[in-house]
């Protein structure tokens, strides 16, 4: 099952793990709600999910295997 999200221009980030999804290209292997709504916070760029894992929750932001190609900067 895919989250309520999936499919938009967004990004999601795991924070208790740093990692980052992108959930236009989420795919059933993410699991996302399994990580639960209060271990996430959604963004509009990956730029923004990777400072928020590193300087809010001190997690190497690590880009989800299965839907999330590290953008250009």
């Amino acid at each position: 099952m895919l989250s309520p999200n999936a499919g938009t221009e967004q990004y999601l980030l795991e924070k208790h793990t740093g990692i980052i999804h992108y959930l236009k290209h989420e795919t059933e292997n993410c699991k996302i709600l399994e990580a639960g709504a209060k271990r996430c916070c959604i963004t509009y760029t990956y730029h923004e999910a990777e400072n928020i894992a590193f300087v809010k929750y001190m997690k190497n932001p690590v880009p989800c295997k299965y839907c999330c190609i590290k953008q250009s900067h």
